[in-house]
């Protein structure tokens, strides 16, 4: 579902970081999104493999661990 276009309304004010500078901040993350980009892109390379996307994704959140990124 989502919003068309959304993407494009904000990306003038995106910029690249590097994920030390959220060190002991707090951010909200969309699962579903990691999910979503899991199950259609990485199983389109691996097959019908759940693991690889699950794997995926605690990896993601494992290097938000390691740079202290609080996550709710």
């Amino acid at each position: 579902m989502g919003i068309k276009r959304l993407y494009t309304f904000f990306k003038p004010s995106f910029q690249e970081r590097h994920i030390s500078e959220f060190q002991g901040k707090t951010c909200a993350i969309d699962m579903m999104g990691w999910i979503y980009q899991g199950f259609f892109s990485l199983l389109e390379y691996c097959g019908d493999n759940t693991l690889v996307v699950i794997r995926s994704i605690e990896r993601k959140i494992q290097l938000l661990q390691r740079y202290k990124v609080n996550v709710f």
